[in-house]
């Protein structure tokens, strides 16, 4: 019985975080639907899901390193014979969040993040965006070490967890905090004049009193 050879043409994507877990469709022909169908990225086997006899899809494995490292990858219909020629995936390092400014801001939301990273690569130039809580935003790249995102409008005040994302998947080693709070509006001021010497003491009527008393601002 003939069986056609199995060849590799390209994978998607080609490039993923190190932390591992990115799924990538490998496409070539030769494919078949069997149990021994496996990939190999890097010195790693893994099991692989037949989609048609042209992809497949596969789930990268954690990868230690500190820079971008590339590894090859490879499929095999059997779990020993593998295809001659290779596709290269490339690791990239995960990017650790180092502050965010400011660290509060409005329900509202509009206000513009200066996010200082480091470990970034030119491969995290691409498609990144700001993950608060459970919404999404497009991030600007600054340079190596500055990312730039406007905070998006919510409901309710709180602490939400801050992290950044490239193509959808998360690169960060950890997440920082943003606190958006409920402007509170002030019912009256006591005086309500003073010299001009200064010196007086106002007293302020809230409505509802600012959740932490640092961000009231005379």
């Amino acid at each position: 019985t003939y069986v056609a050879e199995t060849t590799l043409s390209h994978l998607e994507p080609s490039s993923g975080t190190s932390y591992g877990g990115t799924g990538i469709s490998i496409y070539g022909t030769g494919f078949q639907n069997v149990s021994t169908l496996f990939c190999r990225i890097g010195k790693t086997v893994l099991e692989a899901v037949y989609m048609s006899s042209t992809p497949v899809h596969c789930s990268t494995p954690f990868f230690s390193t500190t820079v971008s490292k590339e590894v090859p990858v490879k499929v095999s219909n059997n779990g020993q014979e593998w295809t001659q020629s290779s596709l290269t995936f490339q690791y990239i390092p995960l990017l650790h969040l180092v502050s965010v400014k400011p660290s509060h801001g409005p329900l509202e939301g509009q206000t513009v993040l200066k996010i200082l990273v480091s470990g970034m690569s030119r491969l995290d130039l691409n498609d990144l965006s700001c993950q608060l809580g459970n919404k999404t935003v497009p991030a600007t790249v600054i340079n190596l070490a500055e990312i730039r995102c406007v905070t998006p409008a919510v409901n309710g005040s709180g602490a939400v967890a801050l992290s950044v994302l490239r193509h959808g998947e998360e690169i960060t080693t950890q997440k920082l905090k943003f606190f958006y709070r409920n402007d509170a509006a002030a019912l009256s001021v006591t005086p309500n004049h003073a010299t001009e010497g200064g010196g007086e003491v106002a007293t302020i009527i809230f409505r509802e009193m600012p959740h932490e008393l640092r961000y009231v601002k005379c």
